[in-house]
């Protein structure tokens, strides 16, 4: 045990120096929302590209056809 109280010493010791470090890795708000944005454009892109190369592949057909 005497190992693990010299190392949370010597972590504490360096937190204490350098608080940058004591972060929670935590987005705020405003970064939760911006990625969301790009996340929601990527998917869209992503969609109508997909959409576009089967669309060339088949010729216009549809991806999930009329059941009657």
């Amino acid at each position: 045990m005497k190992f693990l109280d010299n190392y949370l010493k010597k972590r504490i010791k360096e937190l204490d120096e350098h608080p940058e470090l004591n972060k929670n890795g935590k987005l705020s708000q405003e970064q939760a929302e911006k990625y969301f944005k790009y996340f929601v454009v990527f998917l869209l892109l992503a969609t109508f590209i997909i959409l576009a190369i089967h669309v060339s592949i088949y010729g216009g057909a549809l991806i999930f056809p009329p059941l009657m």
